[in-house]
């Protein structure tokens, strides 16, 4: 008999280095050996698959012995958890565990405990408000009437049974109403000519019309009642409901859908098909059969297969599980793939995937074996599919999106959501993943990110506006421990399953890892604030030095080192004081004379300066650049200060171009002149050159001259100048400045005879975001492509660069909003985690209830209960302060117990009589 037990949490929160070398390797362990969840449903099905050819054995004795023994002490069975409340998955489970008991006459004992906890809680399963697995009308009904038919007597009134018979009437009518409104619908059949003509018919709560179901097909060849929705048909009867007459005579042209892929059957259907026994069609159900011999991983739905269809193809498959597992089965198998990629996913959003490099690159090279050879396992799964898509492409593995055409069909995913489960996370992850588009052609990503961005609403911002250390905060903080997980973690399909659990271990490491981080954070902003003064940059009143936000947009994207960081937001910081310089602060000759000294370079001695202003503008980028190149003469092998200085060059003539034009109230003829300017105005340039420097490979003068890097930096500053002139067109046309918007629009709106009259600034802004969005594709491209001259690491840093400008121009340029990028980078920097780690004797608590609930062992129960009383004790005493000397606690609780009198008030003895 099981008894509630409370697993375990480890032991210590410390952050010693013994004590992380033990988280390390739980963690990696987690990761090498999935761990799956033994699923009481599933078992039961399995449990009542009998020996081919001899109906009286059963073929999986030991799935019946795990379900005698693991039967809870109210009688139920299934995920039957410490906090969590009788559901309509544990009746079911219970149900399902009965009939199979039954079936083979064995444990009269369990039985009858099972039926008396079904009855004591019967009415949850009328509850209409109660979360359901899906199908649960149909599967708990058939299971009702197969516990009947088998002679087994249910506690619950006959009226009861008939309101859950009346329940799945409902949900099949339901079902297949849905599946007509859904297949007549849409822009080329609109749902009010079906209705128009099947009003009769729905009113009178009748299902799909024949003519139209002969219009489905599930499979190649001749077409009877095929749509997988519909495999429970059987004739013109489902389960005693009639269909409407073939009299119906459907509109022109009807809707068919193509023959779906084995995803766009719904894993609820197979559920459907064992609640409805023998009237299932089940040879159109082994039209799905995968290549293991099972129906869609599923256990209970390949068991079911086999008893009501008597086709033994599948037994392999269920000979191989309960070996694996000695007896009881999953819900789903095989799902290493998901789960594996779920643990990935989970490690990196918690910032803690660099610990476990190694073991993560193996799965991820064994998930590309899988998408190359297009594995049911991966391919057959939406959210599996779209994890590995996402997980791949940006991990840098040569994929395309080939592999997610299945889902490009609006249907294929109606069905599989409808039927499989109320889920977003797949949704979540299409949608993530068609985000990460490299072609513009690629119309597969295109279709489904048209369709799937309807949860757009639920997303703050894309993908890849995401900074990674911000997230990275909110994921740790809104993560949860093992015990919420067991409860709130709990997801229904066809029954009830934790999944994978990320436990303890992850969010001790993250929390750990995120504090370690913030203490290095903060000692680099105090370098930085240091180095502005020793550059005398806060003596020009113009400058915007705001050194939190520029280091926490180094920070947040990840940047490998200490001196990556530092050198990125220095000329983050240089870069914004000499856009204010030559945004009017100065004047056409001072303009020109920083221009020509950093020209010049080494050789300024021969310029002069012709301002204070100059003078440090000048030596704060020369000085700078000078020590970053010398602190990058070990990793590259010789002096890179050419290339910092170039990029400068380039920088501030396009700055001087654009300030030249404002003051002599010059309008570019077209964006491209503009953009041949405004380009190398946007400053990039400066940035990624530094930081590449210590990203990790050496980069020789090839890499710097090549095209392909070139290319890069152009990508990047042309993304960072769209953005910025998309939302601060309105201040700059006030100040007199030009801006792409600007000019498209002028461009298109009549002037000089060119262009439509009808272009507006709003179909300018179109223009640009369509530009915008190819930029970004093509940008993707290179960085996550295989071959190519720059390195990887150096590639990546113009990707991260796309997402901190797409993060501050998301909305509008928060560079000017102090309340908003402040309170970004105090949340990686500054501001501590909001997150509670579990007391420390949690683990000495659970390992003493361990101890005293479980079945073996040399002292006896009631002895050993003692241990646990005390525990209760102490805890009552301690629970807030030293109980034990606050006279007016304890004494008032021992008076209460041992002196003091009930407070209740009898009824007068008189009325007993009356």
């Amino acid at each position: 008999m099981l008894r509630r037990t409370i697993p375990r949490s480890f032991t210590s929160w410390d952050n010693t280095k013994a004590h992380k070398n033990e988280l390390h390797d739980k963690i990696r362990k987690q990761l090498r050996d999935v761990q799956l969840p033994p699923s009481s449903y599933d078992t039961a099905w399995v449990a009542m698959v009998p020996v081919q050819g001899s109906h009286q054995t059963p073929r999986f004795p030991q799935s019946i012995e795990w379900i005698l023994q693991n039967q809870y002490d109210d009688g139920s069975w299934g995920t039957n958890l410490p906090g969590l409340v009788v559901n309509k998955d544990i009746l079911l489970c219970t149900l399902a565990c009965v009939v199979a008991l039954k079936r083979w006459n064995t444990g009269r004992h369990h039985i009858s405990r099972g039926l008396n906890f079904i009855g004591r809680n019967f009415s949850v399963a009328m509850d209409e408000q109660i979360v359901a697995p899906v199908g649960f009308n149909i599967t708990f009904s058939g299971l009702l009437s197969l516990a009947t038919g088998m002679g087994l007597e249910l506690p619950v009134m006959q009226t009861d049974i008939d309101g859950i018979i009346h329940f799945r009437k409902i949900e099949l009518e339901r079902h297949c109403i849905l599946l007509f409104l859904r297949l007549s619908g849409g822009k080329k059949h609109p749902i009010g000519h079906y209705i128009r003509r099947c009003r009769p018919i729905l009113q009178r709560r009748r299902l799909v019309p024949h003519p139209l179901l002969q219009r489905l097909p599930l499979q190649a060849g001749p077409s009877r009642c095929h749509h997988p929705w519909l495999g429970f048909w059987r004739g013109n009867e489902i389960a005693g409901v009639k269909c409407p007459s073939p009299a119906y005579s459907a509109p022109p042209r009807p809707r068919v859908l193509p023959p779906p892929s084995p995803l766009t059957l719904p894993r609820a259907a197979t559920g459907l098909g064992r609640g409805l026994g023998n009237l299932q069609d089940w040879n159109q159900v082994m039209a799905y059969q995968r290549k293991n011999g099972s129906i869609f991983n599923s256990p209970s739905a390949t068991a079911a297969t086999i008893i009501h269809g008597h086709n033994y193809s599948g037994l392999a498959y269920l000979d191989f599980v309960t070996s694996k597992f000695g007896g009881p089965v999953p819900v789903m198998y095989p799902q290493n793939a998901y789960s594996q990629l779920c643990m990935v996913d989970t490690l990196e959003r918690m910032g803690i995937s660099k610990s476990f490099a190694c073991e993560i690159s193996d799965i991820l090279d064994m998930t590309y074996r899988l998408w190359m050879h297009n594995e049911e396992e991966l391919m057959l799964d939406m959210r599996t599919c779209a994890m590995a898509f996402r997980l791949l492409r940006m991990h840098g593995y040569d994929i395309t999106s080939d592999g997610m055409a299945q889902f490009v069909e609006q249907s294929s995913f109606d069905d599989s959501i409808h039927g499989y489960l109320n889920d977003t996370k797949a949704l979540l992850e299409l949608y993530k993943s068609s985000q990460l588009r490299c072609l513009e052609d690629d119309l597969i990503l295109e279709e489904i990110g048209s369709w799937s961005a309807r949860v757009e609403y639920a997303l703050k911002c894309p993908v890849y506006a995401i900074l990674e250390r911000l997230e990275q905060k909110r994921n740790i903080e809104q993560f949860k421990t093992k015990e919420q997980l067991k409860i709130e973690g709990f997801k229904l399909l066809k029954s009830g399953y934790r999944g994978v659990i990320p436990n303890d271990e992850i969010l001790a490491l993250a929390v750990d890892e995120f504090h370690s981080s913030q203490s290095v954070y903060q000692q680099e902003l105090q370098d930085l604030n240091s180095w502005v003064a020793q550059t005398r940059l806060d003596e020009l009143k113009f400058a915007r030095l705001m050194p939190s936000i520029t280091y926490f947009s180094a920070a947040a994207i990840l940047l490998p080192s200490e001196s990556a960081r530092i050198a990125w937001t220095q000329n983050c910081i240089l870069t914004t004081t000499v856009d204010d310089f030559f945004d009017g602060e100065g004047s056409k000759e001072e303009m020109e004379n920083l221009v020509k000294l950093i020209e010049k370079w080494d050789g300024h001695g021969e310029i002069g300066f012709s301002s204070e202003c100059v003078e440090i503008l000048f030596y704060a980028v020369y000085n700078t650049s000078k020590q970053i190149a010398e602190k990058a003469v070990p990793l590259q092998k010789r002096n890179v200060v050419d290339h910092i200085a170039e990029s400068w060059w380039f920088t501030v003539r396009g700055m001087l171009t654009e300030a030249e034009w404002r003051m002599d109230k010059y309008v570019p003829t077209t964006v491209e002149e503009y953009m041949l300017a405004a380009v190398d105005s946007f400053a990039v340039g400066p940035i990624i050159t530094s930081a590449a420097l210590f990203v990790g490979p050496e980069l020789s003068e090839e890499v710097f001259r090549s095209e392909e890097y070139i290319h890069l930096m152009n990508l990047a500053n042309t993304i960072g100048r769209l953005l910025n002139d998309m939302q601060t067109y309105e201040k700059e046309i006030k100040m007199g400045k030009v801006n792409s918007v600007m000019l498209h629009a002028l461009s298109h709106s009549g002037g000089g005879g060119r262009g439509s009259p009808e272009a507006s600034m709003e179909e300018a802004k179109r223009e640009m975001r369509r530009i915008l969005q190819g930029c970004r594709f093509e940008l993707l491209r290179l960085v996550t492509r295989d071959a190519g001259v720059v390195p990887p690491p150096c590639r990546k840093l113009f990707w991260l660069m796309s997402k901190v400008l797409h993060f501050v121009y998301m909305e509008k340029d928060r560079y000017f909003t102090a309340e908003g990028m402040m309170a970004s980078a105090n949340a990686v920097i500054l501001d501590p985690l909001q997150v509670t780690l579990p007391p420390s004797d949690s683990g000495t608590l659970c390992d003493l209830l361990r101890l005293v609930t479980r079945d073996g062992g040399v002292v006896p129960p009631p002895c050993r209960k003692l241990f646990w009383f005390m525990s209760k004790v102490l805890h009552f005493v301690y629970m807030e302060k030293d109980g034990y000397f606050t006279a007016n606690g304890i004494m008032a609780s021992a008076n209460a117990v041992i002196l003091d009198p009930l407070q209740v008030t009898l009824l007068p003895s008189g009325l007993g009589t009356l």
